[in-house]
């Protein structure tokens, strides 16, 4: 073979010897058990040496179990989560509901479907407080020192035009939602639920609070100065001035009058129900409990706003 070709095939790894490796051969032990005083020593316990087959699965199932549990320790060591924070310049000024420099993904338009053709975003008031922990998409209004307090979700995505009034608010974790006001651009009327000549998903008054963990689900409408208190239900329901829901309590497909109350517990599902309701007098034990509530949110409003002011 010529010099030439040699070159040639050792480029293309021909040719090449590669050294011989020599593993020690397995020597199996051999265990000789102790034998009793007086007789004859025991003949030794041979093991045999293992074949290529055992040995591979054993570095197999050796291999499988360290990987195992690698994956084990690597899902149960802690996660660190690191969010970027804005900065205080970034916080001091600028035009949000939210303190500048959050994504405003939790305040935002919704997305169009045919249940909401166009996007709309919410309209709050400059005197209103949203936290940055509160949900409100679509098409929904937040009137003049009202607050949206943490885990509060007003989704107008679905039900279009969810209004909240005047120094009215929405606590924590409370759920305003409603069925679809329109498909395809055509107003589903049956959904749709009138106040003062206007057409709204669910319509909250003046000086209203939606306790923790309440629903509001529209077709709803809720008079001024009530109180709904903590996992109560309003659902295709309308609801007069000045009324209270006691905890648990629910009215469904019902319209109830002006200074009414729903016992605790108790689920409100027919009109006969809803105009046998004990009226609310000097001796209810809640009569003030509204009162005390809008004073105690709307004081909140103007604290957290002096915290975070949304500017113009």
């Amino acid at each position: 073979m010529s010099d030439a070709k040699k070159k040639d095939d050792k480029k293309k790894g021909k040719g090449l010897k590669l050294p011989k490796i020599s593993l020690p051969k397995f020597k199996p032990p051999q265990i000789r058990l102790p034998s009793k005083k007086g007789q004859p020593p025991r003949p030794p316990i041979n093991i045999p040496a293992p074949d290529g087959t055992f040995l591979m699965a054993m570095v197999l199932v050796g291999g499988l179990s360290a990987a195992s549990a690698a994956i084990a320790i690597h899902f149960a060591m802690p996660r660190q989560v690191i969010v970027q924070r804005p900065t205080s310049d970034e916080q001091e000024h600028g035009k949000s509901y939210n303190p500048q420099g959050f994504p405003d993904l939790s305040v935002g338009p919704n997305v169009t479907s045919d249940y909401s053709m166009s996007m709309e975003r919410p309209v709050i008031a400059d005197t209103a407080y949203v936290n940055p922990h509160a949900c409100i998409i679509g098409y929904a209004s937040v009137g003049d020192r009202s607050y949206v307090a943490p885990q509060a979700s007003i989704r107008a995505d679905v039900g279009k035009n969810i209004a909240i009034g005047n120094e009215s608010a929405v606590l924590d974790g409370a759920v305003i939602h409603a069925l679809p006001t329109e498909e395809k651009g055509v107003h589903k009327m049956e959904n749709i639920i009138m106040v003062d000549g206007q057409e709204f998903a669910v319509h909250v008054g003046n000086r209203v609070t939606l306790a923790p963990q309440c629903q509001v689900y529209g077709p709803a409408a809720i008079g001024d100065n009530c109180y709904v208190g903590m996992q109560a239900l309003v659902f295709k329901s309308r609801i007069g001035d000045n009324c209270v829901l006691e905890p648990r309590s629910a009215a469904i497909g019902v319209s109830i009058g002006d200074s009414h109350y729903i016992p605790a517990g108790i689920v409100v599902t027919s009109q006969q129900q809803a105009d046998a309701l004990p009226t609310i007098g000097k001796d209810y034990a809640y009569k003030d409990a509204n009162d005390l509530a809008v004073k105690v949110n709307t004081q909140l409003v103007e604290g957290y706003l002096g915290l975070h002011p949304t500017g113009n």
